[in-house]
């Protein structure tokens, strides 16, 4: 898991491990002193406003949030960054302020064209942050990015390549994938100080969130920046139930890769259009580091989304063509191999990892009627079904692969916090109704993901 801070003595295990990668650094930076206890390593960078602002993980996706922005990020600054993540040099740390007017989290990306040595952690106070060592000459070119909040709760970007290469006019580059905390109130430094060795690797995930609409939190703007777009449809919510979870059980590194629209081809295989939007695979975010997996998926394969919209326009109880449609792709064999296909592979590619398959929460109850102006009457049938098939899936895979590590978690159980909050109720719901746009009809409303949450953390409690 993840660990809140780091001794010194890491710093010199990290120097031997980059020399033997030969990777030149100055002897100075290795020397553990007062100014290496105020470093802290971190396993993922975020963004905040505020202490009471929901932050965005960004460790994986800072390189995007520059390459989507506008204003001060022209192309050439993005040609730049992209030059030095090709052949130069980049870095990447963690800005807090904790002062008694402010409290923010953003993060600073900086780099160099060239391909040099090691980067170095110096500087004081609110200064503090990763410089390159002074002893070597300069890049021919560098460039910088910070990424913040708005105070719409979305990522934002500033850049400036000529005022981050007048202040590190003497700098001369850093290995690639930087993270690093600024701790508030980091103590002044000598000038001759050269900093301390930061780590090099960028950190695997040890939680990751895969999966569609359902784990992206769709229905519940605002998104998190780059992922809605219409480039990215993904619509990752900072409220959907894989964000509490990591916040409630401290989970690790995370990597939330769910996407709206994801069929089990786009966890394996990613894609261009709908449900992938251009990522890579959802399964590229496992390792052998991951040790928790959570997933809804299916509900795309079956075509669930269309069956109640069109739920919406006519009736769709059983009997009818909709509800004949969707029960015939639930029951057809090559969505079970799908399903099953999907556990093996995340299996094979998070070989520690405990996997976590939830089904699909009740929309409606099992004698719903015709509510307003849509016909409930099959959907409870019709999820009951999505979810036994799915749960047949599982144990299918467990059986086979004598497996353990593969969890099914039903969400409609006796004592789930979703019994009762159905559409038309009576009472509040855990689901949007009918909104508009309608790709947010149907889906869990933010109690909804508090719910799921509260269900996930039960399960792997």
């Amino acid at each position: 898991m993840r660990q809140a801070s780091r001794r010194p003595a890491v710093f010199v295990l990290l120097a031997m491990m980059a020399s033997l990668l030969g990777v030149i650094t100055p002897t100075a930076a290795q020397a553990a002193s007062v100014y290496d206890d105020a470093v802290q390593l971190t396993d993922s960078v975020v963004v905040a406003a505020s202490s009471s602002s929901t932050p965005i993980d960004v460790t994986r996706r800072w390189k995007t949030y520059i390459a989507s922005a506008s204003g001060s990020c022209t192309s050439g600054i993005k040609t730049s960054l992209l030059n030095a993540l090709d052949h130069g040099s980049v870095a990447v740390n963690q800005e807090l302020n904790n002062s008694s007017s402010t409290d923010y989290r953003r993060v600073q990306v900086s780099w160099s064209e060239s391909a040099t040595t090691s980067m170095v952690w110096s500087g004081s106070g609110s200064s503090a942050s990763v410089v390159f060592p002074s002893i070597y000459p300069g890049p021919p070119t560098t460039g910088g990015a910070i990424l913040f909040m708005n105070s719409s709760g979305n990522v934002q970007v500033f850049c400036d390549v000529a005022a981050f290469g007048q202040a590190w006019s003497n700098a001369a580059g850093t290995a690639k994938g930087l993270f690093a905390t600024n701790p508030p109130n980091y103590p002044t430094s000598p000038t001759s100080y050269a900093g301390t060795l930061i780590p090099t690797a960028t950190p695997s995930a040890e939680y990751v969130a895969m999966g569609d609409s359902y784990s992206s939190g769709e229905g519940n703007p605002s998104f998190e920046a780059d992922t809605a777009t219409g480039a990215d449809n993904c619509h990752r919510s900072p409220v959907a139930y894989p964000r509490l979870l990591d916040s409630a059980l401290s989970l690790g590194t995370m990597a939330f890769v769910a996407c709206s629209g994801a069929t089990t081809s786009n966890v394996l295989s990613g894609g261009s259009a709908g449900g992938a939007w251009g990522e890579d695979p959802q399964i590229n975010a496992l390792s052998a580091d991951t040790e928790v997996v959570t997933i809804t998926i299916g509900g795309n394969d079956v075509g669930f989304t269309d069956y109640a919209i069109a739920c919406t326009e006519t009736l769709c109880g059983p009997e009818t063509f909709d509800y004949d449609y969707i029960m015939g792709k639930i029951n057809d064999s090559d969505f079970f191999d799908d399903l099953e296909a999907t556990y093996e592979s995340i299996l094979t590619h998070a070989p520690n990892a405990q996997v976590y398959v939830s089904g699909y929460p009740f929309l409606a109850a099992e004698d719903s009627d015709v509510c307003g102006a849509v016909d409930l009457t099959g959907a409870w049938a019709v999820q009951d079904q999505l979810n036994e098939v799915t749960e047949d899936a599982v144990e299918d895979v467990q059986s086979t692969l004598l497996t353990t590590r593969l969890h099914y978690i039903d969400p409609n159980q006796t004592g789930s916090p979703f019994i009762g909050k159905h559409l038309c109720n009576g009472g509040a719901s855990d689901f949007n109704g009918l909104t508009s746009p309608t790709a947010y009809s149907f889906h869990p409303n933010a109690d909804g993901h508090e719910d799921f949450e509260t269900v996930f953390e039960n399960a792997i409690s």
